[in-house]
């Protein structure tokens, strides 16, 4: 799997984790969400595995590219139950194709995976999502994305309101999922978080990449720096 984008500017490989530090009017968001496909890149091409993104389909697309975006109203319908959001991204995969019986009886099985190894707290995986605290919705938005069935995982501050052991663990599954060969793009919190986990830096500015280094190659400071130069 390679995904090449602005006009091969930027080149990820096959298993890889990129840091995208930026402020939120940096360009990060907008490099997101143009992989993702809620923009148009203004130029060059995105393509995924030989194919210019915007040639999908949105079945294709949802099989191969996972989002989590940085607001939870954005990333889930609180009038679903729990497993109903856990399975949102999974509906045109070919695993739930078929008839939305067999999709429902699929996703509770795999919502409770879901809920063990990111230990929502959730009375059940038919509750109401409105109902859950602002963190386990937030779970809920990060876990639906740990699937290694996707080529690409977009995260858009994925930190954001998890407690510190379950931050670890969603790293350990962003670890996990690079090793069976995923592109993981994220953008978190905590600019300090870049350098665990991340194979290479990218730092954006006024909707320019300004800096790609390895993490052994940039301290936190210098982000921070060329993130307001």
């Amino acid at each position: 799997m390679n995904l090449f984008l602005l006009s091969s500017l930027v080149v990820y490989r096959e298993g890889e984790i990129i840091g995208i530090a930026g402020t939120s009017d940096s360009g990060k968001i907008e490099l997101i969400e143009s992989i993702w496909g809620n923009r148009e890149p203004v130029e060059g091409a995105i393509t995924l595995n030989g194919k210019e993104l915007s040639d999908l389909s949105f079945k294709e697309k949802m099989n191969q590219i996972a989002f989590i975006p940085d607001s939870v109203e954005e990333g889930l319908n609180l009038n679903f139950k729990v497993h109903e959001n856990l399975a949102s991204l999974d509906y045109y995969s070919k695993k739930l194709s078929g008839t939305l019986r067999f999709y429902d009886n699929v996703s509770e099985e795999m919502a409770k995976e879901y809920v063990k190894r990111l230990n929502i707290d959730t009375p059940g995986v038919n509750t109401l999502s409105r109902s859950l605290s602002g963190g386990n919705r937030k779970k809920v938005m990060v876990a639906r994305a740990l699937n290694e069935k996707y080529d690409v995982v977009l995260a858009l501050e994925p930190d954001s309101e998890l407690d510190l052991q379950t931050k670890f663990q969603v790293y350990n599954e962003f670890i996990k999922l690079r090793n069976k060969g995923s592109c993981i793009l994220f953008s978190p919190e905590d600019i300090s978080d870049l350098k665990l986990i991340a194979d290479k830096i990218i730092v954006m500015n006024k909707g320019e990449i300004v800096s790609s280094r390895l993490p052994t190659k940039i301290s936190v400071e210098e982000i921070g720096r060329k993130m307001l130069e």
